[in-house]
């Protein structure tokens, strides 16, 4: 083999290592991403649980407000009518 042939494969070798490497790194940061969005993909499922149990919490809690409202009125007359009745004695 000539000295200008050998040069050319030396190059050549070089570029396709080079290629390598870069394949190589661009794998290891394709699998960090995967990683990542993996673990946001979690985290948000935990979010979407969180918020669900907020809103239901936040429905029983509009619902024993509704009773409160509902119920004050009778338990202030039967107040107001056991005082009128205690009161009269």
């Amino acid at each position: 083999m000539s000295d200008e042939h050998c040069n050319w494969k030396l190059a050549v070798d070089e570029r396709l290592d080079e290629h390598h490497r870069r394949i190589s790194d661009l794998t290891a940061a394709s699998e960090k991403h995967t990683q990542a969005l993996e673990e946001n993909t979690k985290l948000t499922k935990q979010i979407v649980d969180n918020t669900g149990e907020l809103v239901e919490l936040f429905k029983g809690a509009k619902l024993f407000r509704k009773f409160v409202l509902w119920a004050s009125p009778l338990i202030l007359a039967a107040y107001a009518a056991y005082q009128w009745i205690v009161g009269a004695k």
